[in-house]
């Protein structure tokens, strides 16, 4: 079963301390939530680790990680840039 995204409302000061920290730092908006969402997993993690994604197959993942590491698998970035060049 496909993973419907689902779209969480953030404040208008949070939308606008994202834009101002875009602006200073020269980084778009996506890169900083790339980033600290990142930084949330990383964290979180650390304190109490996913043992379990439903529908998700634990070999599925480590085949992934194994082909990520013997750089088999095309990065997001590169995909995406792909796919927006299409018109």
């Amino acid at each position: 079963m496909p993973m419907i995204p689902e779209i969480i409302p953030i404040s208008p000061a949070t939308q606008i301390t994202i834009l101002e920290l875009a602006a200073r730092t020269g980084r778009t908006p996506t890169e900083l939530l790339d980033v600290a969402i990142e930084e949330f997993r990383r964290r979180t993690d650390a304190i109490s680790p996913v043992t379990e994604i439903p529908g998700v197959n634990p070999a599925d993942v480590w085949e992934a990680a194994a082909q990520a590491e013997a750089g088999q698998l095309t990065p997001h970035e590169v995909v995406f840039a792909k796919l927006r060049g299409r018109k």
